[in-house]
């Protein structure tokens, strides 16, 4: 097929959507869409990467790159406007994500067009729709929007030790823990924005109070939560990141669970943070032992199913979840962040070839599913 007139041939297209960037391959995890790409070929799928600025709505037309597997490498070309899209945009900002939701609504509405699942809020909105199901409540850690330095002093006051972290925020960036020293200081120990590892000390909490409100938080919707003791035996920060994803019957399956481990005296385990993946099982074993272990991995495996279909009640249809679960030093299991657009690290490198080969089909195949159950298999 002629990649630069990808309209000559009856197709069924998935579209990639993504946040453009300035580079020869203009768009990130390029090694993920091949892979995307070559499982979409087996299934009958044309896969092109594309972003929102790309497309030209009058003439129904986009420029994408889909991946030639002969010539290894990306080409250009012009395409329809595709049946299936699977959002993997991340906006780098408020204003980008605002356009990026406005955009994603108009392609919706696009005759022809369907979206595989749409993102989720901010962490409060997903806390409230989880908080809604009695059975997860016990699962959810107190969680409220900041509201000023009033609020940051109070859950201080209550709580002793507070975890702040931005409400869109991902990777840990801006994730901090705030708390009352044993000799009666206040200490802030996290991650800026700019992913760089900060620790500070102030001498009276109103020092504390005005630091966060002005420089932390800075106007942005951000969220308080309790401080929960989540570390390996050495104090390294850990957490569980469990994937769930749609099947090619629609079904939610449990994809599998690693665990991410950071370093010691950190605040947070994410693999941009510095964290290392590590084999769940080993990683709770090592906690609590092999038995408790497996406890913990059966409990963490339940919420897992259990949660999609309560989200989707809520929000609308997904097609896939990252939940980080924390387990603390008793063995509750918590949920700490629920990510619709989840990445593929923590399992790739840990070398699962059963896990990562369902990590990146399951989206291919439910795509398929989608095409000749629910759109009855029509071509573009």
């Amino acid at each position: 097929m002629n990649r630069n007139d990808a309209s000559s041939g009856k197709q069924a297209y998935l579209g990639i959507l993504v946040c453009p960037k300035a580079s020869p391959v203009p768009f990130g995890s390029s090694v993920f869409y091949r892979k995307l790409a070559a499982a979409g070929e087996s299934l009958g799928l044309a896969v092109y990467v594309f972003a929102l600025d790309w497309i030209d709505w009058t003439s129904r037309r986009v420029t994408g790159y889909a991946y030639d597997q002969a010539a290894g490498r990306w080409t250009r070309g012009t395409y329809p406007l595709p049946r299936l899209v699977y959002d993997r945009a991340f906006p780098r900002s408020m204003l980008a994500l605002m356009r990026l939701r406005a955009g994603v609504s108009r392609l919706a509405a696009e005759p022809g067009v369907s979206l595989l699942g749409r993102g989720l809020g901010g962490k409060l909105d997903v806390y409230r729709l989880l908080a809604e199901d009695r059975a997860l409540v016990s699962l959810l850690p107190p969680s409220e929007p900041y509201a000023g330095p009033a609020s940051l002093a109070r859950f201080l006051r209550e709580r002793g030790d507070v975890v702040v972290k931005p409400q869109g925020g991902t990777h840990g960036k801006g994730v901090f823990r705030l708390r009352k020293t044993p000799e009666g200081a206040y200490e802030a120990r996290g991650r800026t924005a700019s992913n760089r590892s900060v620790a500070l000390r102030f001498e009276r909490r109103e020092a504390l109070l005005r630091w966060a409100d002005a420089r932390l938080i800075g106007g942005r919707p951000f969220l308080l939560q309790p401080y929960l003791e989540l570390t390996m035996p050495d104090g390294a920060p850990y957490d569980v990141r469990a994937l769930v994803q749609k099947d090619g019957e629609g079904r939610w399956t449990f994809t599998g669970a690693a665990a991410r481990v950071g370093r010691p005296g950190g605040v947070t385990s994410n693999l941009h943070g510095g964290g290392a993946p590590r084999p769940a099982a080993d990683a709770l074993a090592e906690r609590f032992g092999r038995a408790a272990a497996e406890r913990i991995l059966r409990r963490i495996r339940r919420a897992a199913l259990a949660i999609p279909p309560v989200l989707e009640r809520g929000h609308g249809p997904l097609l896939e979840l990252g939940i980080d679960f924390g387990v603390d030093a008793g063995g509750q299991v918590w949920v700490l962040e629920v990510n619709s657009k989840p990445g593929r690290t923590s399992f790739t490198r840990l070398r699962d070839d059963p896990v990562g080969i369902a990590a990146v089909t399951s989206p291919i195949r439910y795509a398929r599913y989608v095409l000749d159950r629910q759109l009855g298999g029509q071509n573009q």
